[in-house]
């Protein structure tokens, strides 16, 4: 049963995270495998319970059904996270992960002959609140934090190549070229168990918190991306973002959802 305290802490007004996205498809195509999803419509009491919960997917198995894998990631995962607002946060995102990837499994069985290849995604969802910053992933997504002091990556990529530099078979520069950075090692949709990693960490008035996919990351680097966003309010570090993505034309899509755990508004 929760502590008084707990349950009062749960009723007190929290800070509402100002976000802001930008997407867009990879060079050449007309649609993204991106989704992103964002808790506005979730009711302001559960997002005082566990906290504003915000999604980044990248889809895999080809555009159509890559499309349709990431967005029944950010849907079921954003759904099942607020559906029991007594759980520890940890739990119930890791819980939702593994449902969305349960999700996954059984569209695949029913599509088999649309979807051949199976349905995945990646994934990288991020929960804020009162200065705590709680992040999961699965994939080659990422979560960064920005600090008035610079950036720090969050998150550690689940591809070969990453796996080869952990070991030390690779260097940074030689996994940032290496063909196995775009091989996933994780994902959601391939086997019923799931790996989920989680990290957690505390926030101040001025950082933060972008989640990326590969598209994004490949075509701005840390310091770009630094310069893009120190200083701005998130709609103009998306802009700023835009603006660049534009001249630069990634290969693959992109999505960057920036957000200021500390936003201007009150919830």
């Amino acid at each position: 049963m929760p502590s008084a305290v707990g349950a009062l802490r749960a009723l007190l007004p929290g800070p509402v995270p100002a976000v802001a996205v930008y997407g867009c498809p990879g060079h050449g195509s007309l649609s993204s495998q991106d989704q992103w999803a964002l808790p506005d419509a979730v009711p302001r009491r559960l997002r005082r319970a566990l906290g504003h919960l915000y999604v980044v997917a990248d889809g895999m198995g080809g555009l159509a059904a890559g499309s349709q894998a990431s967005a029944m990631v950010v849907s079921t995962l954003l759904e099942a996270f607020y559906d029991d607002a007594r759980r520890e946060r940890d739990l119930a995102l890791e819980s939702a992960i593994v449902l969305a990837n349960a999700a996954l499994l059984r569209q695949a069985e029913r599509l088999v002959e649309e979807a051949p290849q199976g349905l995945g995604s990646t994934v990288v969802a991020a929960v804020l609140r009162a200065g705590d910053a709680l992040v999961a992933h699965v994939g080659d997504s990422r979560a960064y934090h920005f600090t008035p002091d610079g950036v720090h990556r969050r998150t550690a990529d689940h591809t070969l190549a990453a796996e080869l530099q952990r070991r030390g078979t690779l260097s940074a520069e030689e996994a940032a070229r290496h063909p196995g950075r775009r091989q996933v090692t994780r994902a959601l949709g391939r086997a019923a168990g799931v790996d989920v990693e989680l990290v957690r960490w505390r926030v101040n008035a001025g950082d933060r918190l972008l989640l990326l996919t590969d598209g994004a990351y490949e075509s701005l680097d840390d310091d770009e991306l630094w310069r893009l966003v120190r200083r701005r309010r998130v709609e103009a570090a998306a802009r700023n973002i835009e603006e660049l993505l534009a001249r630069r034309q990634p290969e693959d899509d992109a999505t960057v959802l920036i957000a200021d755990p500390f936003g201007p508004r009150r919830g």
